[in-house]
């Protein structure tokens, strides 16, 4: 399985909302986040395959409130263990 993260800039439109219930619907997105700094939304996806990949990414970036996005995939993740 390889997961990604990918950070988007979104029109700023007074739609996000709505562009962040239209994420929500692409395949393979797993979750979408609103978050605050350089990036608007923070999606996760799990795919299979680099292609999938490839066409998670396109099909954000087909989304006419995406201006930009930046794709980072996970190498390693460590969870932090609290009881």
């Amino acid at each position: 399985m390889i997961a990604a993260y990918i950070l988007t800039t979104v029109k700023q439109d007074g739609k996000i909302h709505q562009t962040l219930e239209q994420m929500k619907k692409i395949r393979n997105i797993s979750s979408v986040s609103v978050v605050s700094g350089t990036y608007d939304l923070m999606i996760e996806t799990k795919v299979n395959e680099l292609n999938e990949l490839f066409d998670v990414t396109n099909q954000i970036q087909d989304h006419p409130s995406i201006i930009k996005t930046s794709t980072h995939v996970i190498e390693q993740e460590i969870y932090a263990n609290h009881t």
